[in-house]
């Protein structure tokens, strides 16, 4: 019975998309219409894949989201690039985002599907 889940284990890390299990607990949105998990702790100074999994409150992916990133130090604003997120599989979004420094950064995502939208801000502390 190993076998089968090592082998998906496998074809997840070789196409680069995250197990729901390997990202940050979920938070809600600020309306709380989507549950977004992160890979937030895995961030580090310099550059990064950040992976989201985005749900309604009943954990039922949501795909074909529009997601919007901007992100900066609060007390140190540097402007960094801005990439669009690309959709993956199952309600997973991707972008590449660049860390300078270690610090706390905050990240304002903005998330809309459908008629619904809302916003996640989400204070992170870089410290690797």
């Amino acid at each position: 019975m190993k076998r089968p889940l090592i082998a998906l284990a496998a074809i997840a890390a070789l196409t680069g998309l995250a197990s729901i299990s390997e990202l940050d607990p979920p938070e809600a949105t600020q309306a709380q219409v989507f549950q977004v998990q992160g890979n937030w702790s895995e961030l580090k100074r310099g550059r990064n894949i950040l992976k989201l999994h985005v749900s309604d409150p009943q954990g039922a992916a949501v795909t074909g989201a529009r997601l919007e990133l901007s992100y900066d130090m609060p007390e140190m604003p540097m402007n960094p690039p801005v990439e669009p997120f690309e959709a993956k599989d199952g309600g997973n979004y991707e972008t590449r985002v660049l860390l300078g420094m270690r610090g706390t950064y905050q990240f304002q995502i903005s998330i809309s599907a459908g008629a619904q939208g809302d916003r996640l801000i989400r204070n992170q502390l870089i410290q690797k």
